[in-house]
């Protein structure tokens, strides 16, 4: 028997990871929790064999959830649940102790083969992500963004979205003033001089980054 625990704060999305996963009768949820620190405060469950992570906002807040989850669980794959389909945050993800990522639409049939392949120590990506990561491995045409950490990925997609400096502090946790610190090492990092050369930069090389703030 498999064993998994989930994480996400929505408990919709708790309920609905539960439907799915009991589809297969190999898979037992043992535990869930809002966020990982509310799983550090759990305590031991029993040998867990996947933990699977739902992230919102991209940079380094998430990255450190993974980095929490594999402290309190260091013997369970992680797999991080997100919106996000880019190269930049599944190698982030990766790097931060991630068995795979998955897409929040993914499939119930992707989803159990996911929690198949981390038990048994196998990463999981899927086949368009896959893709994108052997397209960024080979290095063809590498944007300078392959550079920038989690965090400035996500003041990026922020600023180009739309998002004012002071909602984007807000969003990442800085205040206004290192906001538009990073932001300006951001636009020497990318040889931008404007947010709207940052959006030409996106519009190249991260399209989905335009999506018009809510």
């Amino acid at each position: 028997m498999i064993t998994v625990e989930l994480i996400d704060e929505d408990v919709l999305i708790l309920e609905g990871l539960k439907g799915y996963l009991s589809t297969a009768s190999e898979v037992l949820v043992v535990g869930e929790a809002r966020d990982s620190y509310a799983l550090a405060e759990q305590g031991d469950h029993g040998a867990v064999h996947v933990v699977i992570l739902e992230v919102n906002e991209a940079g380094d807040g998430w990255t450190d959830a993974i980095r929490r989850v594999r402290a309190v669980r260091p013997d369970s794959g992680i797999l991080v649940l997100s919106h996000f389909r880019n190269s930049d945050y599944a190698l982030i993800a990766i790097r931060a102790g991630a068995m795979g990522m998955l897409q929040k639409n993914c499939s119930v049939s992707d989803l159990v083969n996911a929690v198949f392949k981390a038990a048994s120590g196998i990463p999981y990506v899927d086949d368009a992500l896959c893709e994108l990561l052997f397209i960024h491995a080979a290095g063809a045409n590498s944007p300078p963004s392959d550079k920038l950490s989690g965090l400035e990925l996500a003041i990026l997609r922020l600023l180009v979205s739309g998002r004012t400096v002071v909602q984007a502090s807000e969003i990442v946790g800085l205040s206004v003033g290192q906001l538009r610190w990073r932001r300006t090492k951001l636009m020497q990092k990318l040889g931008a001089r404007s947010v709207g050369d940052l959006c030409d930069y996106a519009r190249h090389h991260h399209p989905a980054f335009l999506t018009p703030a809510a």
